[in-house]
């Protein structure tokens, strides 16, 4: 979390989430495997109304990768 502690001028705060996070390796002489998984969001206050807004609303990135 950024927190605005400049003063009286008023900078952007921003919350990022880290909802969930999975990561398997599976390594053997022949292959090398590696998934993730992770939910993320993130929102800044919006000072103006006084209310969280989303910047980046909840999304899955599913990442696998294989080397052999």
């Amino acid at each position: 979390m950024i927190i605005n502690d400049i003063g009286e001028i008023f900078a952007h705060v921003l919350d990022f989430q880290l909802n969930e996070f999975f990561l398997l390796i599976n390594q053997n002489p022949i292959e090398l495997k590696i998934n993730t998984n992770l939910i993320f969001n993130m929102q800044y206050y919006n000072f103006r109304v006084t209310v969280w807004e989303p910047v980046i609303e909840p999304v899955k990135l599913s990442i696998d990768f294989t080397d052999n």
